[in-house]
C-alpha cells in the first residue's frame, strides 16, 4: 500500500502537468486536418487493385468479380437489363380474381403489371401472385384485381444501375416498370436483374436448371 501511494503521487503530478500539453496538441491538430482525405483512389485504380489482390491471393476471384462488376453499375441503365414489354405478362384492372388465377396458374410470375382497360398501353398498378392466391383461398373469386392491386413505380429507361439498386432498397421493392420519354411503359426491371449484373451471370432457379 505505501508503495502504491508513493507511485500514485508522481503519476498524478505527471497527469496534471501534461494535461495542458495534451489539450493544446489535440486542439492544434484539428486545424492541421485536411478537409479532404489524403488517400483516395479512382474507380480504375480500385479495379486494378482488385485484380492484383486476386492474382496475389489476398482476395478470392469471385470477390474480385463482385468488386469490378459493382463498379460497372453506373455504366448500365434500366433499358440494358430490363425485360421488354413484349415479354411481360400483364392483366387488365377489371379482371376478376378467378380469371386471373386461371390465366397465370403454372407460370413463375410473382409480380404482374396491371393496366387500365381504357388505356391498355399504360400500367397503373402491380398485383402480387400471392395476393391472388390469398383471395382465391378466401373465396373472393369475383372481385376485381384493381381492388387489391398496389401502385407500380416507374423509372426512366436511362436510370443507371447503382440508382436502381438504391431505389429497390429504399422502396423495399423487387420490381419497377420502365418508361420512355413519353411516360409509356417499355418493360420491367427487377432487383434480380441488378444482382445478375453484379454477379456477372444469370440467376437460374431449380425448375429452370
Amino acid at each position: 500500500k505505501p508503495v502504491a501511494r508513493g507511485s500514485a503521487i508522481p503519476v498524478s503530478i505527471a497527469i496534471a502537468v501534461l494535461f495542458p500539453v495534451v489539450w493544446f496538441i489535440e486542439r492544434f491538430t484539428r486545424y492541421l486536418k485536411p478537409d479532404d482525405p489524403l488517400l483516395h483512389a479512382s474507380e480504375g485504380e480500385v479495379h486494378q487493385m482488385a485484380k492484383i489482390s486476386a492474382a496475389e491471393g489476398s482476395i478470392l476471384g469471385i470477390e474480385k468479380d463482385l468488386i469490378q462488376n459493382s463498379l460497372k453499375l453506373d455504366d448500365i441503365c434500366a433499358a440494358d437489363i430490363m425485360t421488354p414489354i413484349e415479354n411481360v405478362f400483364s392483366f387488365s384492372s377489371d379482371t376478376t380474381i378467378e380469371a386471373a388465377f386461371k390465366s397465370f396458374r403454372g407460370n413463375s410470375h410473382s409480380r404482374i403489371p396491371i393496366f387500365d382497360p381504357a388505356k391498355p398501353k399504360y400500367w397503373t398498378h402491380l398485383i402480387f401472385s400471392r395476393d391472388i392466391l390469398y383471395a382465391m383461398a378466401n373465396d373472393r373469386f369475383q372481385i376485381k384485381l384493381s381492388e387489391i392491386a398496389r401502385p407500380i413505380h416507374l423509372v426512366s429507361a436511362d436510370m443507371p444501375g447503382h440508382k436502381l439498386l438504391d431505389g429497390f432498397l429504399k422502396r423495399r421493392s423487387h420490381l419497377f416498370g420502365v418508361k420512355n420519354e413519353s411516360g409509356m411503359p417499355i418493360g420491367v426491371v427487377a432487383l434480380e436483374d441488378v444482382m445478375e449484373s453484379i454477379l456477372g451471370q444469370e440467376i437460374v432457379y431449380e425448375k429452370e436448371a
